[in-house]
């Protein structure tokens, strides 16, 4: 199949020199304390595999969040805060935050009312020197994900799945386990930075 020697191709890929130069600059903006505001900088590595940006345009069936220039995954801002702002509805379930603290933290929407939040989300880059070992610098693994009931699927719902349907394995990209990432958050004021 051309499309598992792509995704194998791409998966035995090293960083590259010019990323691993951005990199060091966005890593020292990331550590940087501006005079007028709170800077949190922090790394997290990756437990599991990452699947984020599937719905992206691809050459292949699945997307995966690229860096525009580089090609190396990065965790969009805007998908951080997405998930910052679904954890801070549990914590506002349990009585921990309010609607207030929502509404500075994240903005507000609409069209009459729209403010931005007191938080920068950036986007979240990968650590060229992860993970460890012999697959050091290597982001990209490959994952399947199998439709066991294609032409239900595809007939949205008329055809009955059955048990003598076949499989269609569809492989795609994931970011590896063991993968690290730099965060950075950016706050007006001290106390919403920590």
């Amino acid at each position: 199949m051309p499309e598992e020697e792509l995704l194998d191709a791409v998966c035995s890929l090293e960083t590259p020199l010019a990323y691993r130069i951005a990199f060091l600059r966005w890593q020292r903006f990331a550590q940087s304390q501006p005079a007028d505001r709170a800077r949190l900088c922090f790394s997290l590595t990756a437990a599991a595999p990452i699947a984020i940006g599937l719905g992206n345009a691809s050459p292949l069936e699945v997307g995966l969040t690229l860096h525009h220039t580089y090609g190396m995954p990065i965790l969009p801002g805007s998908a951080l805060k997405g998930l910052c702002r679904r954890g801070a509805l549990y914590l506002k379930a349990e009585g921990k935050l309010n609607d207030q603290h929502l509404k500075i933290l994240f903005g507000t929407g609409g069209d009459k009312d729209a403010a931005a939040g007191a938080v920068v989300f950036y986007d979240a880059w990968y650590d060229p020197e992860s993970p460890k070992g012999k697959e050091k610098s290597k982001p990209f693994h490959r994952d399947v994900i199998t439709v066991h009931h294609p032409q239900y699927y595809q007939s949205r719902g008329k055809t009955p799945p059955t048990d003598f349907d076949d499989p269609n394995p569809v492989p795609f990209l994931v970011i590896k386990p063991g993968a690290r990432f730099l965060f950075a958050l950016d706050a007006e004021k001290q106390g919403w930075a920590r």
